[in-house]
């Protein structure tokens, strides 16, 4: 891997498991919602916005990689430069886009002012300082 740089092959290794655990709750929650909640067969597939496939996806995907920052930690004997190398990126950042959505969602898109957050943090900084 590393005589030759990073390559396809190697982003598609990282890909494996976040794909799977992506297929297994998208599977699992489709099952729940057609035999549990007795739910019809279109609106028991696991696409578009639902709020529980949402959370659940975000759960999983936490475990991952909560689950591989604790693997490349023990792995790497705390060097940082090891530790950077053992981490799953795809898994990484599949995990980042799902927070970004469900705090989108949570925040329903234009409840967040920035420049009055930016004022704000301003304000404060300027109170912490000597």
């Amino acid at each position: 891997m590393f005589e030759k740089g990073y390559d396809a092959r190697f982003g598609a290794a990282m890909a494996v498991p976040v794909v799977i655990n992506e297929l297994i709750i998208r599977l699992l929650w489709g099952l729940k919602s057609k035999f549990y909640h007795q739910k019809s067969f279109i609106e028991s597939l696991p696409f578009g916005n639902k709020p529980t496939l949402r959370k659940m996806l975000l759960v999983g995907q936490g475990s991952l990689c909560l689950t591989d920052g604790i693997d490349a930690y023990l792995r790497s004997n705390s060097v940082p430069i090891l530790f950077a190398t053992r981490l799953n990126y795809v898994a990484w950042s599949r995990f980042m886009y799902a927070s970004i959505k469900e705090v989108r969602v949570f925040l329903k898109d234009d409840v967040l002012d920035i420049q009055a957050l930016d004022q704000h943090l301003e304000e404060e900084w300027q109170r912490l300082r000597f």
